[in-house]
């Protein structure tokens, strides 16, 4: 209401791709609970499912979050590759063996005992991983294709 009181010259008009931007997410919401209501139910599954995966994070000792995080940022740099899953040997991330074990009983890493490598379980966990470590906005492992489909052990 402010931006009417303004003269002519300084009123803001946001700019074309704005509009844009609002009328897919408009579409994008009709289409999640009008047209589809099932894929609606299961996004707000998923993302109480990441949710709850970042209370876990949040909850791990010192020596498992530094771990996890070496272990997120050893995995990006494999981000644009043809490549699924890249293991990382345990040494290379896991500060302690007691931390790669808190990382793998909480259900966060997948790990190959037999090789002595581990990676990040799934995409959803990677997202998880992403926004708790790099942020909602800059968040690296959103829809990141280096990480092995959900559901996929």
């Amino acid at each position: 209401m402010q931006a009417l009181q303004l003269p002519e010259a300084k009123r803001f008009v946001p700019p074309f791709i704005w509009f844009e931007r609002l009328t897919h997410c408009v579409i994008v919401e009709f289409l999640h609970i009008v047209i589809a209501p099932d894929l609606d139910k299961e996004r707000q599954k998923r993302e109480a499912t990441k949710c709850s995966i970042i209370a876990a994070i949040a909850q791990l000792s010192a020596a498992g979050k530094t771990s996890l995080k070496r272990l997120a940022d050893w995995t990006l740099k494999f981000d644009g590759l043809s490549l699924i899953g890249p293991h990382a040997n345990d040494t290379d991330w896991a500060t302690d063996a007691v931390a790669a074990n808190e990382l793998l009983d909480s259900g966060l890493v997948a790990r190959d005992t037999a090789s002595g490598t581990s990676w990040i379980k799934d995409r959803l966990v990677g997202d998880a991983i992403g926004e708790h470590f790099y942020g909602f906005e800059d968040n690296p492992f959103r829809d990141c294709t280096i990480l092995p489909p959900e559901g996929l052990d």
